[in-house]
């Protein structure tokens, strides 16, 4: 795949986030309550932060040796997120 258009199923993914999250807010707001949007919010905070953790893995960054880096948990190849495709 094209570093372009990974690019920009990168910045789509990102955008669906962000709606996903404005219509949880919306919700919340409709009903009163601040529970779904925190949920997930956190949820996305989690997904985020252990992305980051496992690409600085992959780069060796983090000391992790190959015994660590092959007990972490692995993606499947099937649809991930909203509607992208890993392989």
């Amino acid at each position: 795949m094209p570093n372009s258009r990974r690019g920009a199923l990168g910045i789509v993914r990102k955008v669906s986030i962000l709606c996903i999250v404005a219509f949880a807010h919306f919700l919340d707001h409709a009903m009163g309550t601040a529970t779904i949007h925190t949920v997930i919010v956190w949820f996305y905070i989690g997904n985020e932060g252990l992305s980051v953790i496992e690409n600085a893995a992959k780069a060796g960054a983090m000391g992790f040796g190959s015994r660590k880096r092959s007990k972490m948990p692995q993606p499947s190849k099937k649809f991930i997120g909203v509607g992208v495709s890993l392989s």
